[in-house]
């Protein structure tokens, strides 16, 4: 299946566009979906986890922390984490949850390319659902940023749509599904992994998993390995 791709340099005017595109309507229904554990939270958790599970020994970044999926439960776990986001509406609402939840996680309003941290700062870093949201110059960025913030052997995870999937598919098209404005930069699994291997890191694991919706699931389950348009997410996980 032919997918389009959003393959355009950086910006300045059409990121500001996006920028002014995650205000509190874009974090409502996220925040409403982590607030009552629905299934596509649940899922997102279980999912991102299962490519790397950090422990309470480690330092652990969540790059694009939106509503605090990954930073609030790592906090709840007793891990030292901090969540990152360019969205100042982002760290409210991540703040405000912190003290509900009596945890506290350090949180950063920055931009991914400039975390502002020292280099060899932190074990882990948790890109989840993010790297969609990137040109790919920025994207080239990020990696190298998240590279000199890691410490040896530290851990890059990465979880995104897959391109190619037909739900995608539809969604670039604005045909069934909504396209979400803020993904300009869709990568498939071969060029997460050599954009990352370009910069130096080493690929540990990299595969397809299936989207949360039970009965879909099932039918990718069945066909994915045949069909690649029923390849819902990409999970990566990258080590320094």
């Amino acid at each position: 299946m032919k997918t389009e791709k959003n393959s355009g340099s950086f910006d300045p005017e059409k990121q500001e566009e996006i920028r002014a595109h995650y205000d509190e309507d874009y974090y409502k229904p996220l925040l409403e979906g982590y607030l009552n554990k629905d299934s596509f939270t649940r899922y997102r958790q279980k999912m991102v986890f299962e490519i790397y599970n950090p422990g309470t020994n480690e330092r652990v970044l969540d790059l694009g922390c939106g509503v605090g999926t990954f930073t609030l439960e790592l906090a709840q776990r007793g891990v030292d984490v901090v969540g990152l986001d360019y969205s100042e509406e982002s760290i409210n609402i991540c703040k405000k949850l912190a003290e509900q939840l009596n945890v506290q996680p350090g949180f950063q309003l920055a931009d991914v390319t400039d975390t502002k941290f020292d280099d060899d700062s932190f074990d882990v870093i948790i890109a989840a659902d993010l790297t969609e949201h990137l040109y790919p110059d920025i994207f080239k960025m990020f990696v190298k940023e998240s590279k000199r913030i890691l410490r040896q052997n530290g851990k890059l995870l990465i979880w995104t749509p897959n391109p190619g999937h037909i739900i995608e598919f539809f969604k670039q098209r604005d045909l069934i599904f909504k396209r979400d404005e803020g993904h300009v930069g869709y990568k498939t699994l071969n060029e997460l992994k050599e954009g990352l291997m370009a910069e130096g890191f080493k690929i540990e694991r990299a595969y397809h998993r299936r989207s949360h919706l039970p009965v879909f699931s099932l039918v990718e389950r069945l066909t994915q390995r045949a069909l690649p348009f029923m390849r819902r997410r990409n999970a990566v996980l990258a080590i320094k």
